[in-house]
């Protein structure tokens, strides 16, 4: 392979993501993937079954299709495949409804529950999903996230038919290169942003180099760039309500913050007015008392040091007062 720009598609869309891996001539490339994200240990590529395939052709219809990708193993196990670019309002809370959605529509009416089989959710995030990571002590725990049922005292599995593992491609970005280990290939493929990145790991091994090769066909099909293009619509019309929701949620907060605050401001107003009106009178009628207990004094003769001395008054204040009581 050379450096030539053949503008691949990139695999972090979740369209794009979809569309290459459900393809039948790729499933090798899925089962690598499932083996090496849930630990499986699958040889044999008919032992996976796609159920949910190819992306649909292109139509008047610009609404963009279902992306989750269902594989079921030949144990019975289903497998739902997702990749998440950006977070979404009660994600965690869908991931675990369609899991056990998937778990609970095994079974026709009147089978037994021992049929049911073992669902897994297998999701790849763009961002953190567990974001206690920014603490200390965690930041060297895997970007693989396993999740399933605990007994709460006991820290013991109660039951693994349920399971979860999130992929968190935002964290792998911020892994040492010391610390990558063999599965990490697959996650270089799915950021890969440039030639120069795919051609490095088409030297990495036969698989990937294989794997390189079948996206540049991909890339160059045109259902899957239609279907790429309208996804990147999408989210270009996504990103951009969003920003005209938080500037007109700025907006209105900044008024209704003034309106509040000239609100409050009169009210604190009227607060200090009043406080101060208080402790102006008392300091009036505090000095208007010291001014009739020194007249009282000075009508009995009382030396006027000794009376300034009393009330705090000064010697001015009170021949002023001694002069008034003398007309």
């Amino acid at each position: 392979m050379n450096k030539k720009n053949y503008n691949y598609l990139p695999l972090r869309y979740d369209v794009t993501f979809k569309g290459f891996f459900a393809k039948a001539s790729n499933k090798k490339f899925l089962l690598a993937l499932l083996n090496q994200y849930l630990d499986l240990d699958i040889a044999d590529e008919s032992a996976i079954e796609l159920l949910a395939t190819e992306l649909p052709p292109i139509s008047s219809v610009s609404k963009i299709p279902n992306l989750d990708l269902r594989v079921k193993l030949k144990n019975g196990e289903q497998i739902n495949i997702e990749m998440q670019i950006s977070r979404k309002d009660y994600f965690l809370k869908r991931i675990y409804y369609y899991n056990t959605k998937l778990y609970s529509e095994q079974l026709k009416s009147g089978e037994d529950y021992g049929k049911l089989k073992k669902t897994i959710s297998l999701t790849f995030t763009l961002y953190d999903v567990f974001t206690e990571d920014e603490n200390e002590e965690y930041q060297n725990l895997s970007y693989v996230n396993n999740v399933s049922l605990y007994h709460a005292e006991r820290l013991t599995p109660f039951i693994d038919d349920i399971a979860l593992c999130f992929v968190e491609l935002s964290k792998y970005q911020r892994l040492l290169a010391e610390n990558k280990v063999e599965r990490d290939v697959w996650a270089d493929l799915l950021l890969a942003d440039s030639d120069e990145e795919l051609f490095e790991l088409s030297e990495r091994s036969d698989i990937m180099a294989e794997a390189v090769r079948e996206l540049k066909y991909f890339s160059e099909d045109d259902v899957a760039r239609y279907w790429a293009d309208m996804y990147e619509k999408a989210e270009r019309d996504r990103r951009a309500e969003r920003s005209y929701a938080i500037k007109e949620g700025r907006k209105k907060g900044l008024e209704e913050g003034r309106k509040e605050g000239r609100k409050e401001g009169r009210k604190e107003g009227r607060k200090e007015g009043r406080k101060e009106g208080i402790e102006l009178g008392l300091e009036q009628g505090l000095e208007q008392g010291k001014k009739e207990i020194a007249c009282n004094l000075l009508k009995q003769g009382l030396d006027i040091a000794l009376i300034s001395s009393a009330t705090n008054l000064s010697l001015a204040e009170l021949e002023y007062l001694q002069a008034q009581l003398s007309n």
